[in-house]
């Protein structure tokens, strides 16, 4: 009887104040990347490194918090590997171009080791009150005043008003094509990047057509498992999957919450069946676009329009396919597994011919970094009021893979 409690004792280590803070910060920073923001509470976070949700509060004030300890550490690493190449810069005399080269290398080192804070960072950053948000601003000033007169005297062409699109289309390559680029040594995944993030800056981008996107509509749908579908996704996105009950989507649709029941058996099928939705439309997409293909090079041109244009025409959709994927079946991540294998098996097929320097391993990782960018894009709400977006994001595609 005395020796299990005694065990315990012996098992269970307490760790430095700080050294379990990094724990907490890491841990959350992985849950919030796999099963997103709003469906991750601070009971998970202290399962997840092996003590009760309100011992994590001894050590961090709230998610909010987290959220800033995690974009700070990943500023801090990308401002001293920035420091560090500049300071090399200096000391061997390189030019500007050079000198940019090894940044977009170091930068791609540091995303690809820390990629659920850069994929945390991206996505919930912007969103925290002026206290948490004002150091992460002080490091972020500190990084554009170093990076700004290298990236201006190499590509003097790029504009203020679209850094916004080029930063997050360059973090979004690195989180799409992270577990791709698994199979490929570790230098070679470097550079594969390095050169894509060079190909990017190197696109000129047309000024916007028209000041402002297109009003959306508001016609409203006679079928009411639609209005139940489609205002679900809404929600999902707004909320997260966690944070939206069935009666929640009844209640914004205007029916009761037993009238849903005639529709959907359960939230999950609601979820499954617009992700289903968001594979097919892509899948359909492809086969639209490759049905008048005549050759690689107009068949690669048309499934990155096509793609760029269905994702932004569903960015909430999109969304909601790519952060709430965790909760789905099996079965149902299996076929959006399937789907998602279709898509990038095209994407490379036409790179075997188009771009005989890439191995198969590479294009492969190419082709889901790039859709990777679209995905992070389309779903900035800041980026989502472009215009042009779309085609915006072909361009940069485009330059990316030829």
């Amino acid at each position: 009887m005395t020796g299990t409690p005694s065990h315990r004792r012996e098992t269970r280590t307490r760790l430095p104040a700080g050294q379990r803070r990094a724990q907490i910060v890491d841990a959350a920073a992985h849950l919030f990347r796999q099963r997103g923001y709003n469906s991750v509470g601070i009971d998970d976070i202290g399962a997840a490194v092996g003590i009760s949700g309100p011992a994590v509060y001894r050590h961090i004030a709230s998610k909010e918090a987290l959220v800033a300890e995690i974009g700070t550490g990943l500023l801090d690493d990308m401002v001293a590997a920035t420091h560090a190449v500049l300071a090399q810069a200096r000391a061997e005399g390189w030019e500007s171009r050079p000198t940019l080269d090894h940044l977009m290398s170091r930068s791609v080192a540091v995303g690809l080791e820390h990629t659920a804070a850069l994929t945390v960072s991206v996505r919930h950053l912007w969103g925290l009150d002026a206290g948490l948000a004002a150091p992460l601003s002080q490091r972020w000033a500190e990084l554009q005043a170093m990076w700004g007169p290298v990236v201006g005297a190499v590509h003097p062409h790029l504009r203020v008003e679209d850094a916004g699109l080029t930063i997050r289309a360059s973090a979004g390559m690195l989180i799409g094509g992270e577990r791709a680029l698994t199979d490929l040594p570790h230098d070679r995944a470097n550079a594969l990047l390095s050169d894509a993030m060079a190909r990017l800056l190197s696109v000129r981008l047309p000024p916007p057509s028209r000041p402002n996107p297109q009003p959306t509509g508001i016609w409203t749908r006679s079928s009411r498992r639609e209005r139940l579908l489609e205002t679900s996704i809404a929600l999902f996105r707004e909320r997260g999957y966690g944070g939206v009950s069935l009666a929640d989507i009844a209640e914004a649709v205007g029916v009761t919450a037993s009238a849903s029941y005639r529709h959907f058996d359960n939230k999950e099928e609601l979820l499954t069946t617009a992700i289903d939705r968001a594979g097919d439309r892509v899948v359909a997409g492809v086969s639209e676009a490759l049905r008048h293909a005549v050759s690689a090079e107009d068949a690669l041109d048309r499934l990155l329009r096509s793609y760029a244009q269905i994702c932004v025409d569903n960015s909430d959709l999109v969304a909601v396919a790519v952060t709430e994927r965790y909760h789905l079946t099996d079965d149902a991540k299996a076929r959006r597994r399937m789907r998602a294998r279709l898509v990038v098996e095209e994407w490379a097929h036409c790179l075997a011919v188009t771009r005989p320097d890439l191995t198969s391993s590479q294009a492969s990782a190419l082709a889901v970094a790039v859709q990777g960018m679209v995905i992070e894009c389309v779903r900035s709400s800041a980026l989502s009021r472009r215009p042009d977006l779309a085609d915006e994001l072909y361009r940069l595609a485009r330059s990316i893979l030829s």
